[in-house]
């Protein structure tokens, strides 16, 4: 538990003091739902040689929660790895108790669930207070991103066109279009109107 609440305690003050990273941290692949069903997400925790431990919080949308997470490959017992819901967004946490390195293609795999009554559309979702930890006895992070458009999930009706003698879930969700700009919060706005960083058609777009 000392990490757990090592991150939880010491974050916020260190990424508040130092700079954002130069290279994406994790990447996450976009994933589509059908109501009421689940998907699995892969984040590959980039950079993860010589690493002991990694933190990162994504802001799902409303009606999607996380059914389990785990790691691919082979980890020893000692390594924990868990998801708690951390101001409004959920935090994912690995750290091994012996201080074992984690593999050079790590990957964290999540199963996503979406609630009958989700909102049909397409949301971008925000990573932040990504970190890696190089030695959890003395707390050494090597890399920090405060935070970063990651990728998008769609939640999709599910129903089947009869049509359609494949079978495949008919999309519902709102097609991307030209200049479609989102928020950091998933949101949709017709533009930016003030300088920040955005998504826009799929793609992170900063506005100077």
């Amino acid at each position: 538990m000392k990490m757990r609440k090592l991150f939880t305690t010491l974050v916020a003050s260190i990424c508040g003091t130092m700079a954002f990273a130069q290279t994406e941290l994790i990447s996450v692949n976009s994933v589509t739902i059908n109501k009421g069903g689940t998907s699995q997400m892969e984040v590959t925790i980039n950079n993860a040689k010589d690493n002991t431990a990694f933190q990162f919080d994504l802001a799902l949308p409303a009606g999607v929660t996380v059914k389990s997470v785990e790691l691919n490959g082979d980890y020893p017992a000692t390594r924990q790895t868990s998801n708690d819901d951390v101001d409004g967004k959920v935090r994912f946490l690995s750290y091994d108790d012996d201080n074992a390195n984690l593999n050079d293609d790590t990957k964290v795999i999540i199963t996503l669930e979406a609630a009958e009554d989700a909102t049909i559309g397409d949301v971008a979702i925000a990573g932040s207070e990504i970190l890696l930890v190089k030695d959890d006895n003395d707390f050494a992070i090597t890399s920090t991103q405060e935070d970063g458009i990651v990728a998008s999930i769609t939640i999709t009706d599910g129903i089947k066109d009869d049509d359609d003698p494949t079978g495949i879930s008919r999309v519902a969700a709102e097609a991307a279009g030209n200049d479609a700009w989102y928020n950091l919060n998933g949101q949709r706005i017709s533009a930016p109107t003030k300088k920040g960083l955005y998504i826009m058609n799929g793609k992170k777009a900063i506005v100077r």
